[in-house]
């Protein structure tokens, strides 16, 4: 099992590319909001690309402020929240990240909520005919390259232990390639750069290049849920904790499902 605690290291380039991009954050959150005009920013995982901004919309619609988005790896967004990075509510692709940032007092814990569920799947372009059924499958010949998010980005580390748990990890350890983040991974599928790759079933339901062979086990891996919190030193709490319980709410849950999450909360 993966420890973000004992494994995660930074080298110098590393923080560096970190800082500079909670910079450009900054420099976008204050060029982008007209003067006087109320924003909250929120960094989100990358696999929330598609809904998080219709909730957003369907809750400006109802009176409420604008919210601007920085989506990215899961991981990368927690670093840059440590970083410094100015940034209202966090929506995490996995428990870990979240409780990385509340063990160093950088999140309101009490507005900590387990938001969402999702499922992995393996993926392979629309038109392959390569189609693995089951997870004994994916150590075929006919696979090259099996595209995975990072080990330390929620969806490759939920895709790494479901293979282990499959008896398959070591078979295709030397076809895996690494993305950036899930989305990356997705992208490199539906180009046919990959012929296949574990994904969150939610990120395949929007690329239509792409299709669904078969989901994972939920035993096969550690579940997974999206926690979100407001984040320690935000500008526009109020607004934020506002925006969290609308994410709560009816509207918000069946714009969620619509998309393939499963809604935790009431």
């Amino acid at each position: 099992m993966y420890t973000v605690r004992s494994k995660l290291q930074y080298s110098i380039m590393h923080l560096l590319t970190i800082f500079l991009a909670g910079v450009l954050l900054l420099r976008f959150s204050e060029a982008s909001s007209p003067k006087g005009e109320k924003s909250i920013m929120v960094m989100a995982a990358s696999s929330l690309t598609n809904v998080l901004p219709e909730v957003a919309a369907a809750w400006k619609s109802q009176g409420g402020y604008d919210v601007k988005f920085n989506f990215e790896s899961t991981s990368r967004l927690a670093q840059q929240i440590v970083a410094g990075a100015p940034v209202d509510i966090f929506f995490s692709a996995d428990s870990e990240w979240m409780s990385y940032l509340g063990g160093r007092g950088m999140i309101n814990t009490a507005s900590r909520t387990a938001l969402l569920s999702n499922r992995i799947v393996l993926i392979v372009s629309s038109d392959s005919t390569f189609a693995p059924s089951s997870p004994g499958e994916i150590s075929s010949p006919r696979l090259k390259h099996l595209a995975l998010a990072g080990e330390f980005v929620p969806a490759g580390k939920f895709a790494r232990a479901a293979l282990k748990s499959e008896g398959v990890l070591e078979k295709v350890q030397e076809k895996i390639v690494n993305a950036d983040n899930v989305r990356a991974a997705l992208q490199w599928v539906a180009k046919k750069e990959a012929e296949a790759g574990i994904v969150f079933q939610t990120d395949a339901k929007v690329e239509p290049r792409v299709k669904v062979t078969f989901v994972f086990p939920e035993a096969s891996h550690p579940k997974i849920e999206y926690p979100v919190a407001v984040v320690k030193g935000s500008k526009n709490s109020e607004a934020a904790i506002q925006f969290l319980k609308f994410c709560q709410g009816n509207k918000a849950k069946k714009i969620f499902e619509a998309a393939g999450f499963t809604v935790l909360t009431k």
